[in-house]
């Protein structure tokens, strides 16, 4: 039997309330004990790498609505009518496409964050 979008849609909310409240479980406990110094190493290194990426990615981004202005800045070829509007459509699925991949890259990015944190955070509360 296959997965239906409300059915896909419903286990993913499932997934992500559930993890959320590992998160908010170990960070109440993680919070009654002091922390040490390799704890702030530790958060320090976790947050420089999701900003490290986050620049990437937005730079990233950024290089390619440049390249698709440079490209959808002209009707180059478009010498009849049909091909004017196939070259406008171009134009624009282009674009369509740019916007979804960076929303999947965004998402994925704050997908790796969230576990990247909530598996150092569990080491922390089962740590000695």
């Amino acid at each position: 039997m296959t997965e239906t979008h409300v059915q896909a849609t419903m286990r993913l909310q499932q997934t992500q309330a559930l993890r959320a409240a590992e998160i908010m479980q170990n960070t109440a406990k993680f919070c009654t004990k002091p922390p040490s110094m390799e704890t702030f190493f530790e958060v320090s290194e976790l947050a420089q790498a999701s900003f490290k990426r986050s620049t990437a990615l937005q730079a990233s981004w950024m290089q390619a609505w440049m390249d698709w202005a440079a490209f959808s800045g002209s009707i180059k070829g478009a010498d009849t009518v049909p091909k004017y509007f196939d070259r406008l459509n171009n134009i624009a699925l282009q674009a369509d496409a740019q916007m979804v991949s960076q929303v999947q890259e965004f998402a994925e990015l704050v997908d790796n964050i969230g576990v990247s944190y909530a598996h150092w955070l569990s080491q922390q509360v089962t740590k000695d």
